[in-house]
């Protein structure tokens, strides 16, 4: 803007440029005329500032608003250097004045933004919080202070730690960390000390302020107590795990009496000496203790709404086993397939149907011979199938009320089901139902 130059004793000799900036002429600012354009708010400081460099001998610097030919004002700041000769001698001051307007203008627009915000700040019923650019805290609400009892100068150098749960200052203080070296948001949870001694549950959450040129400047965040949300999650879940407990024993006494039930019958078929009738006797019997085995996979389900396929044959293969001594199972099934409980249960229905006709019917005599029973995922469905390597089913034989029930139940759950005559001998009855089931709700 300008450069000038003074004698040792600070009168000016040469105003290069100010009269275009100030509208001063050189006669205008003999002495202390140039103080003229100082705005009066400044000139006192000037005057100070430049006498006490002067009298010193050390460098001058001083921001001030200079005042244009039309009246208008503009910061600048001025700095002068002594020039010395070989003695050490002061023999004049050399000076620039340099516009620094637009910076000012803009830290005052910052300084208004951050009263603004901290007006705003006080007015919330959150917890407000500002920290410089290295997460060092600058800046607390009066909300703060009420809840926690805690002033900023106790949550410097760390001391905000102690404000929150002992269980929470790790993660948390590892999710700062984090948000400082990416510049991102932070979004957590977490359990605050309140002045009462209560610990509270606020969501926390941070965001840079950036400048311009994208530097963080600060962070500005918030605590917002959450503490009845999570009290009420708290419940919930507690609620639900009483519930399940419920449903657990519930389902074992189910299992406990459809096995008493199936025990009676088998007394009651040992008992009976008419084929037709103890075969019916034993046909009812392995379909209540299908039903109970079922319940007993359902047990053993770790969230109580579908059944691990794997459970389901072990415990089928071991009640078939209770029916029939001899019998051969093998079971087959992937780790992890799974189906829901309502149509597990005809499953295990329709494989119990299965095994106990392959047992009747694959090995006549007495004959032993394994029975395979298998499931797996296969196209986006689960494949269910009771193989044999015996004769299978005599021709000409009368639809048993078995294959009744079997059709019966897998047009319930949406099964296809398909038997055929193995390559080598024996026989497959193959069933395919969805993944999902397609039933409402």
């Amino acid at each position: 803007m300008a450069v000038w130059t003074t004698t040792a004793d600070g009168s000016l000799i040469s105003i290069g440029g100010w009269a275009s900036l100030t509208g001063q002429s050189p006669a205008e600012v003999i002495g202390w005329g140039w103080l003229d354009a100082i705005h009066p708010e400044d000139r006192p400081l000037v005057h100070d500032r430049w006498s006490r460099a002067v009298a010193s001998g050390r460098v001058y610097e001083a921001e001030y608003r200079l005042r244009g030919p039309r009246g208008e004002c503009r910061w600048t700041a001025a700095r002068a250097a002594p020039l010395r000769d070989g003695d050490g001698a002061i023999r004049e001051w050399l000076g620039v004045n340099m516009d620094i307007d637009d910076r000012k203008q803009a830290e005052r627009a910052l300084r208004e933004s951050e009263a603004r915000f901290r007006i705003l700040a006080e007015a919330m019923p959150h917890l407000v919080w500002q920290t410089d650019a290295a997460g060092e805290p600058d800046y607390v609400n009066g909300r703060w202070s009420e809840v926690t009892g805690h002033d900023l100068a106790g949550l410097r150098g760390g001391g905000w730690l102690a404000v929150l749960h002992p269980e929470d200052r790790s993660a948390l203080a590892a999710a700062w960390a984090k948000v400082l070296a990416v510049g991102g948001d932070l979004d957590a949870d977490a359990r605050i000390l309140t002045r009462d001694g209560r610990y509270r549950w606020h969501r926390v959450k941070a965001a840079p302020v950036r400048s311009p040129a994208g530097a963080i400047r600060h962070w500005v965040g918030t605590c917002t107590d959450v503490d009845q949300s999570h009290s009420a999650e708290a419940q919930l879940r507690e609620a639900l795990a009483a519930r399940e407990l419920l449903a657990r024993e519930a389902d074992h006494r189910i299992k406990n009496s459809l096995q008493l039930v199936a025990a009676l019958l088998r007394l009651q078929a040992g008992r009976v000496t008419e084929p037709a009738a103890r075969e019916a006797l034993e046909a009812a019997t392995a379909r209540v203790q299908a039903v109970a085995e079922a319940h007993r996979a359902l047990q053993l389900s770790p969230d109580f709404r579908s059944i691990r396929l794997s459970d389901m044959l072990r415990e089928l293969a071991t009640g078939a086993a209770a029916q029939h001594p001899a019998a051969d199972i093998r079971i087959d099934a992937e780790d992890g397939l799974t189906l829901d409980a309502e149509r597990a249960i005809p499953l295990a229905l329709i494989l119990s149907e299965l095994v106990t006709n392959a047992l009747r019917h694959a090995y006549p005599g007495g004959a032993a011979g394994p029975v395979y029973v298998a499931a797996r995922l296969e196209a986006g469905a689960i494949l269910a199938e009771v193989r044999d390597a015996g004769s299978g089913v005599p021709a000409g034989a009368t639809v048993s009320l078995g294959e009744t029930v079997v059709r019966s139940l897998a047009k319930q759950i949406g099964a296809v089901i398909v038997s055929e005559q193995s390559p080598g001998g024996g026989t497959r009855v193959t069933l395919r139902l969805a993944l999902e089931s397609d039933t409402p709700g």
